[in-house]
């Protein structure tokens, strides 16, 4: 097993990372649902503050982890 994956710090920043991205496929996948373009087209906006948050976060640990 790698030092990484045994560090409580980058376990704890993997599973929040995972459950931005969860969270993105879901709003997208609600709107999906709803009846009215209008409705999809705001759960797309929703969609959009987790993808930006998974964005950021999937580079700060690049940043931060790899040489």
């Amino acid at each position: 097993m790698s030092p990484l994956a045994r560090n409580p710090l980058c376990t704890r920043l993997v599973s929040q990372q995972v459950a931005s991205a969860d969270s993105i496929s879901s709003n997208i996948e609600e709107g999906y649902g709803r009846r009215t373009r209008k409705d999809y087209a705001h759960f797309l906006v929703i969609a959009r503050g987790p993808a930006t948050e998974t964005r950021g976060r999937h580079e700060q640990r690049f940043k931060h982890w790899l040489p």
